[in-house]
């Protein structure tokens, strides 16, 4: 009888730890039924984004899809339409994942005990739809949609856009690109700090210019030329009277050709600068680009961050004559690549901005 009782207690032992242990693995099971479905809802909503660049457009993509992605879900797809072109491509689970070195389609990485399988790729505008799946083996998908922001709004005239950001090295100044009535650099330094002569007083330049100004200053010293800086910034207030000398003076068509209008004048950007030389006075030579200091300063502006915005032949382009003098600084990485494109500046501005 005792035996028995023993027995029925053992087994009744056994009975509730496996109600307990089922139990457990039924709630356990619905956990993570659960904390699948809660990844996978993170996939559920549109994502959208203002960017930029380019780069901010694909890191943003990279962050919509690390932010689902977990040993519980994986992405399988990343899929980006366009009108222009498309083609595909496809990243196996190899060990070149598993070190972590994968173009930026490859978001999810290794993580976790998935590796990432990418397939119709198809490259283009701005609308990506990323593929998930959890270990259920549900889908999902998350649409992300990243805007490019316009670097321009249209002014009063349908013919003319106003750059927004005057700051940008790179901004489009041009005959179709004004930039605000009220922009004016905050950075303006005297470039007689930097050691640059100046033909009168008040000649300043943006302070991150101003330390490639100095340093293209001194090479041109050491070849023996002594640069002089005969215009710099001007405001907008300043360019309306310009502009109106030379409508004055030659004509509006001739002026518009000789001066830029209010607002479309590269000097307003605080990184242009008009030089001139001690040859020119000397000698007598109406034309800076012929002197010594002028052909110099073609050929070796780019190193330190400066471009002619106005070289010989370009006026059908630019709408503005050949300007010898007239020199942009836009970085010093920018200007190598626009002297090795070979292209006139505004079209370098153009192809990247645009």
């Amino acid at each position: 009888m005792k035996k028995n009782t023993i027995h029925k207690l053992i087994l009744g032992c056994f009975f509730l730890v496996g109600i307990f242990v089922f139990w457990d693995f039924l709630l356990f099971s619905r956990l993570q039924i659960q904390k699948n479905h809660d990844y996978l809802e993170k996939a559920l909503s549109l994502s959208k984004k203002m960017v930029d660049s380019e780069s901010e457009e694909f890191a943003f993509v990279d962050a919509v899809a690390e932010d689902v992605v977990s040993p519980n879900v994986k992405m399988l797809s990343e899929t980006y339409e366009t009108e222009e072109k498309v083609f595909d491509f496809t990243v196996t689970a190899d060990e070149s994942l598993k070190t972590g070195n994968y173009d930026h389609y490859s978001v999810a990485g290794s993580d976790g005990e998935y590796k990432v399988l990418l397939l119709n790729i198809s490259i283009g505008k701005n609308k990506y739809k990323l593929t998930f799946e959890d270990l259920s083996g549900n889908t999902t998908y998350k649409d992300v949609e990243v805007f490019r922001k316009s670097p321009y709004i249209l002014g009063a005239s349908t013919d003319v856009k106003i750059w927004i950001n005057g700051d940008d090295l790179l901004a489009v100044v041009a005959k179709e690109f004004s930039l605000p009535s009220d922009y004016y650099p905050k950075d303006l330094v005297a470039i007689s700090d930097f050691g640059v002569i100046g033909l009168g007083k008040g000649m300043v330049i943006r302070k991150v210019a101003a330390a490639d100004l100095k340093k293209m200053n001194e090479a041109a010293k050491s070849k023996g030329f002594d640069l002089v800086v005969l215009s710099s910034y001007r405001s907008y207030e300043t360019q309306i009277s310009t502009y109106t000398y030379w409508v004055n003076a030659v004509g509006k068509e001739e002026a518009g050709k000789r001066s830029a209008e209010p607002g479309h004048s590269e000097h307003q950007l605080g990184t242009t600068l008009d030089f001139t030389c001690a040859e020119v006075a000397q000698s007598g030579e109406n034309d800076f680009g012929k002197t010594g200091a002028g052909k110099w300063l073609a050929n070796n502006s780019y190193k330190f961050g400066f471009i002619l915005s106005y070289p010989l032949g370009s006026e059908e382009v630019t709408g503005y004559k050949h300007e010898a003098w007239h020199f942009r600084y836009i970085g010093v990485e920018n200007a190598v690549e626009v002297h090795k494109s070979g292209k006139i500046l505004i079209e370098y501005l153009r192809e990247a901005k645009l």
